[in-house]
């Protein structure tokens, strides 16, 4: 990652966003902008507009504020932008940086209604896109990462293991895996068929681990491989670990597939700090 991007809007959610950020800057030596958007005026009268820009400027400075109190090492700028807040805080942070938000998950009876703003702007984003549910929690250990063995898990990765390392917490890598759709509603099949499909998938697990022994030599990793549904396995792990990371294989036009299926259902509901990486965001 090249830079922290998070985005202010004076919330608690936003508040705890911005000192994951801050942390996560510290950690990495990274740099650190904040940024808050002013939506268009849209009819309303100047003094209307002029007054939700100067409170959006207040935000920035509060946050600035604390940035500079409780993390004097991270170099920090802020940003005010103008726009449609999705397509500006996607556009705010370019490939090679990550993007921190706020993020209200939506219980499974809300799953239906409009996706929240970090969602979309999650979708829309060309960087790694961090959703942080709440405040730091010191009750959770791990840092947990979906593994499917495309090139885009491997990025997620390396990325997770370098946070581990940093952190000093043990790797979580989880493959989960399932019977194809014909098959698990059909007839029951044979045991020897489900020990082979394992032993393929107990191999696209460690295969996709192979040489972070070499990068992170003190790492402690463990190899997760389990039968189920893919986003209710990575939520189990996520609602106890730091952090969980994924790749996102989005594509289309439409949002749940921008994002990727199992990355979209999991920022829905996020069950603990999240990073969705994008198959086109940039890693080093």
């Amino acid at each position: 990652m090249d830079a922290v991007v998070v985005g202010v809007s004076g919330s608690d959610r936003s508040t705890d966003a911005l000192r994951w950020a801050l942390d996560y800057a510290q950690g990495h030596r990274l740099p650190a902008e904040l940024v808050s958007v002013v939506e268009p005026a849209r009819g309303r009268i100047a003094e209307a507009a002029a007054e939700q820009r100067r409170a959006a400027g207040a935000v920035l400075e509060e946050a600035l504020a604390l940035a500079e109190r409780e993390y004097p090492e991270v170099p920090v700028r802020v940003r005010l932008l103008d726009g449609d807040p999705v397509h500006a805080l996607a556009d705010a942070a370019p490939a090679g940086a990550l993007l921190v938000l706020g993020a209200h998950p939506l219980s499974r009876r809300g799953l239906s209604v409009a996706a929240p703003v970090a969602v979309r702007v999650a979708a829309a984003s060309r960087s790694a896109v961090a959703l942080i549910p709440g405040p730091a929690s010191t009750g959770r250990s791990g840092v947990a990462v979906g593994v499917d063995g495309s090139e885009v898990s491997l990025e997620a990765i390396r990325l997770a293991a370098k946070e581990a390392d940093r952190l000093g917490e043990p790797l979580l890598a989880l493959h989960a895996w399932q019977l194809p759709g014909a098959w698990a509603d059909s007839v029951p099949v044979e045991r020897r068929v489900i020990d082979a499909i394992e032993e393929d998938e107990d191999l696209v697990l460690a295969e996709s681990l192979v040489g972070l022994g070499d990068s992170c030599p003190d790492l402690e990793i463990r190899h997760l491989l389990v039968r189920g549904n893919p986003v209710e396995k990575l939520s189990e792990v996520a609602a106890e670990a730091r952090l969980l990371v994924v790749g996102s294989h989005g594509r289309g036009a439409f949002l749940r597939l921008l994002l990727g299926s199992v990355s979209h259902s999991l920022a829905l509901t996020v069950p603990g700090p999240l990073v969705i990486l994008r198959h086109r965001a940039l890693t080093r």
